[in-house]
């Protein structure tokens, strides 16, 4: 949920008018246990901070006229979070 609001901010920050999958990534590179996962898997965090950076710094300013309450979720996001909880469901805990 923190890395969730942290998207938000950031998003809202940058100006941009939806959270992208990029902003939930940078937000996940500040979560203690998805920085674990991260680095087990061999991702060089300051890199893909940098990359992420990069990558949002290109994205057109488009806030909405409602300020950070009209940023929501992009359809990509929503959809790799329905998928994941879908998948939470279906694993055997």
């Amino acid at each position: 949920d923190e890395s969730f609001h942290r998207a938000h901010r950031l998003a809202v920050a940058q100006g941009h008018g939806v959270v992208t999958l990029e902003h939930m990534l940078f937000a996940l590179t500040e979560d203690v246990d998805a920085v674990g996962v991260l680095s087990a898997g061999g991702v060089v965090l300051d890199r893909l901070r940098t990359d992420i950076s990069g990558h949002l710094g290109r994205l057109p300013t488009d806030m909405p006229a409602s300020g950070a309450a009209g940023v929501q979720p992009g359809p990509d996001l929503l959809r790799i979070v329905q998928l994941a909880a879908s998948a939470a469901r279906q694993s055997p805990r």
